[in-house]
């Protein structure tokens, strides 16, 4: 009977040994576990840096155009022979009063009628609307001019239909012809091709060009996310960017604020006070010794017995990032630069453990602590100073509106505490809105 006691108290207890193994094994892994990337992300990365070397080198590639010509395009559609069809003032304009309808006369000539139209303005305008009346619109030139170029240049073949010129001198200024005072208020077609011209009542007013300032500024939202941790968190800022010169590098620098949220194990021994750690009763589970689980006998460990309190450290960044930005297209370009951060506040600001990874795992020196020195270290000393390297790509994805990737790399150890190092490293993914400027 007392063989039969202990046969079945042996089968018990190695079926609660098997499954402690079990958990501990899917909890805390070997040594040899910590710190390891998964493995489905090297060929990502490697993926990623192919795409990104051959879409460089083929944006890089000259691609063979039409060849270059001297002459404006907005020109083109003047005619090459205009100079050669301007005609004498005597063929456009009445020469006196007498050869004009009474009607008309005080038009051309107001008062005594000795008063003429400015010849050089009369032939050029003539000539020009009779050039363009005899030339075939262009659909294609049409289409690429600006509305005001194109209100302009209507307002000429209108003059041209509405105020016919005399064809010969056997037709003389017998027919009866419109008064020809708006072409003294049409402009000349080379003022036509001005940037921003006016309405014009009797000349031709002009608007300052206004350059669009060099400095622009844009706003940026985003989240980020660590590889090989739960660790997550949220940034917003503001960022300005310069041109350097007429190249395609330009310097961008801002300020922003960065919430990071990393997950941490408080260890402390069951009797410890329980003031000294969060209560969090869905996150506290009782396991064996952490160190020696495999080692030490069932007995054993029961004495050794520790609570780990699953929390999240979060902190509070003032961030000023400083980069290089190149353009490699009009939608794609490439950036790297440093980080700066100051702490600003954090909660919890205690553990005596460290940061897990994405499976939960410890990342840090939580092998390491004893339950006698768990107790003890209740508190974690941060750094108040965080500095990154940082690098990326964009995408423009409209005028104003842009899509960007990067990587943040940190430098500096996270907790002081700890043994181990640990640092701010994380995959960003923003929005940025181009606020003032160019993007």
């Amino acid at each position: 009977m007392q063989d039969k006691e202990i046969h079945i108290d042996k089968k018990f207890t190695d079926r609660a040994w098997k499954d402690m193994r079990s958990r501990l094994d899917d909890e805390m892994p070997t040594g040899k576990r910590r710190r390891r990337f998964a493995w489905w992300w090297w060929p990502i990365g490697l993926a990623v840096v192919a795409t990104g070397l051959a879409y460089v080198w083929y944006a890089s590639t000259p691609i063979p155009g039409p060849a270059p010509s001297d002459k404006p395009a907005a020109l083109e559609r003047v005619p090459a022979d205009l100079s050669k069809t301007q005609q004498p003032v005597a063929e456009a304009l009445p020469a006196s009063p007498s050869n004009v309808p009474s009607e008309q006369a005080e038009l051309f000539f107001p008062g005594t009628g000795q008063q003429q139209p400015p010849p050089s303005i009369a032939a050029q305008h003539a000539s020009t609307a009779k050039a363009l009346a005899s030339k075939k619109p262009n659909l294609e030139m049409d289409a690429q001019m600006p509305g005001y170029q194109q209100k302009l240049l209507n307002a000429i073949q209108l003059s041209a239909e509405t105020f016919p010129l005399a064809k010969s001198e056997e037709a003389g200024l017998a027919e009866q012809q419109p008064p020809l005072r708006m072409a003294e208020y049409l402009p000349n077609p080379a003022l036509a091709m001005l940037d921003n011209p006016a309405h014009f009542e009797g000349k031709l007013l002009e608007k300052p060009i206004r350059h669009p300032s060099p400095v622009g500024l844009s706003a940026y939202a985003g989240g980020m996310a660590a590889p090989s941790s739960a660790a997550n968190g949220l940034e917003a800022g503001l960022m300005a960017g310069l041109p350097i010169g007429h190249s395609r590098f330009s310097v961008e620098g801002g300020a922003g604020y960065a919430l990071v949220q990393q997950p941490l194990y408080i260890v402390v021994s069951q009797g410890a006070d329980p003031t000294t750690i969060p209560t969090n009763e869905t996150a506290d589970e009782v396991f064996v010794s952490i160190a020696d689980a495999e080692k030490v006998s069932p007995l054993e460990a029961s004495f050794n017995s520790v609570t780990r309190a699953r929390e999240s450290l979060q902190m509070h960044y003032a961030n000023f990032p400083l980069q290089i930005r190149y353009k490699v297209s009009p939608r794609w370009g490439l950036y790297g630069g440093a980080n700066f951060g100051i702490l600003l506040a954090s909660t919890p600001g205690f553990t005596g453990g460290g940061l897990l990874n994405g499976f939960g795992h410890k990342l840090s020196d939580e092998y390491d602590v004893s339950v006698a020195e768990a107790s003890k270290n209740s508190t974690v000393t941060l750094s108040r100073y965080d500095l990154s390297a940082t690098g990326g790509l964009f995408y423009q994805l409209s005028r104003r509106l842009s899509l960007h990737a990067r990587y943040q790399a940190g430098l500096l150890d996270l907790i002081k505490s700890n043994k181990e190092k640990e640092y701010n490293r994380f995959f960003h993914l923003t929005l940025r809105y181009q606020l003032v400027g160019k993007n």
